[in-house]
């Protein structure tokens, strides 16, 4: 028989006759102190003391059966010390135990049902109500248009420049064609010319109206030929440099607003050369101090529509 054999027979032959003690309501006294057994309770002043002793060895007693039954049910030859930590550390570890099992059983629910956690989240906390459902995005077409354009028409948007700060943009076909993205605005008209046809892009140029000369517009805008498509939009100050020939080229294009276009007005605009009737395409918001978004500038302009493509010219 081994050593550990032995100590488990003492330990549960101990265990044992402590038990039968307490049963028969006598404690067995230390060993070696010469009484020869056990000492039967009989003074009130003793009885203190050994209801104190005894509580300390129902205490021992208690702590011996633990070990002993742990030691015959499981096998496990640990140091008191250990067996009583890992009994401390059951009660946390079956918390974490659950809580690891919630965790599984949220992630498996989640793949299963194809929602993301925080929607079954909010699910299991509003009581399992139905989830109100998204309104859907409207959709935006060619230039962010809220509709599309006919067949042979081109959508376009023209935004003037705020203040002096935000440059203007001019998009024709999904395209932009001038923008301070693309590097190619400036103080004052910045004007795109496009073919009425096929709706090509043919140039695009910014004239400075504040400090420029108003002869490189005059320039730009008289070759035009039958059917080009111009485009305009403003930024900062677009009129201290017009002169009436300039204003009447606007005008021959379909402008109503260039002959009263002023210092730091915001102005939009798309006409044609060689156009019937005044442009429907025109905006202008004249700068007045009582009116003005900005500081000194009225606010952004912007225009977007459906311009229709024109019929080949006839040789």
């Amino acid at each position: 028989m081994g050593d550990e054999d032995m100590e488990e027979d003492l330990l549960s032959s101990e265990v044992w006759n402590i038990s039968q003690n307490l049963r028969s309501g006598v404690v067995s006294g230390s060993r070696g102190r010469g009484h020869g057994g056990s000492s039967q309770l009989t003074s009130v002043a003793d009885g203190s003391k050994e209801e104190n002793k005894r509580k300390d060895r129902d205490e021992e007693v208690g702590e011996r059966m633990v070990v002993w039954w742990w030691k015959t049910s499981f096998g496990v030859h640990s140091e008191p010390a250990v067996l009583f930590s890992m009994m401390r550390l059951a009660g946390p570890l079956r918390v974490v135990a659950v809580v690891f099992l919630v965790g599984i059983t949220w992630l498996l629910t989640s793949s299963v049902l194809g929602r993301d956690s925080g929607s079954i989240l909010r699910h299991f906390f509003s009581g399992g109500g139905e989830e109100p459902t998204p309104e859907p995005r409207p959709r935006k077409y060619k230039c962010g248009l809220s509709a599309p354009c006919p067949e042979k028409h081109m959508a376009f948007r023209v935004v003037s420049g705020a203040a002096n700060v935000i440059g203007p943009k001019i998009c024709l076909e999904d395209k932009i064609l001038m923008s301070s993205v693309r590097n190619n605005v400036g103080r004052g008209l910045n004007v795109a010319l496009v073919n009425g046809v096929t709706g090509e892009l043919l140039e695009v140029k910014s004239f400075d109206m504040w400090a420029g000369d108003v002869s490189e517009l005059l320039k730009f805008l008289r070759p035009l030929h039958e059917g080009t498509l111009v485009f305009v939009a403003s930024f900062d100050d677009p009129a201290t440099k017009l002169n009436d020939e300039a204003r009447h080229l606007f005008e021959e294009l379909g402008s109503t607003a260039a002959k009263e276009l002023a210092f730091r007005d915001s102005w939009v605009f798309v006409g044609a050369k060689g156009i019937e009737n005044k442009s429907p395409f025109e905006q202008r918001m004249k700068n007045s101090k009582s009116s003005n978004k900005y500081e000194g500038w009225p606010e952004s302009l912007e225009m977007d529509g459906c311009i229709p493509l024109r019929a080949p010219l006839e040789n």
